[in-house]
């Protein structure tokens, strides 16, 4: 694994940083569903299901915006080689996947 340099004191200003997060598509998207609704462009039921499944997105998107503000403050630089980019971006892949595969057999686990 890639070792980069990190700012120091970086984990408390992030944690600062996630109370500014806000619920991103709730607050954005959510009235312009209910103008499209109002112009006729879609029903109030295919509003529903459309929010319905756009809320799945939100933990996702305000983790990625989080995310980024966490690179931002975590390490001085986003100029790395491309090796170290593709290092990161492999170490995070595997972790993905190692992730998934123990969600997926906790779930077998719990049903009996």
């Amino acid at each position: 694994m890639t070792q980069v340099e990190v700012n120091p004191g970086w984990e408390a200003k992030y944690q600062e940083v996630l109370k500014y997060i806000p619920n991103i598509i709730g607050e954005r998207l959510h009235p312009i569903i209910n103008q499209m609704v109002a112009d006729g462009l879609i029903t109030a039921g295919e509003a529903a299901r459309s929010k319905w499944k756009i809320s799945l997105l939100e933990p996702v998107v305000q983790r990625m915006i989080a995310n980024m503000i966490k690179g931002t403050l975590k390490y001085p630089t986003d100029d790395w080689p491309i090796e170290t980019w593709m290092s990161m971006s492999l170490d995070d892949m595997a972790d993905s996947v190692n992730y998934t595969l123990l969600t997926h057999n906790q779930i077998r686990s719990n049903r009996g």
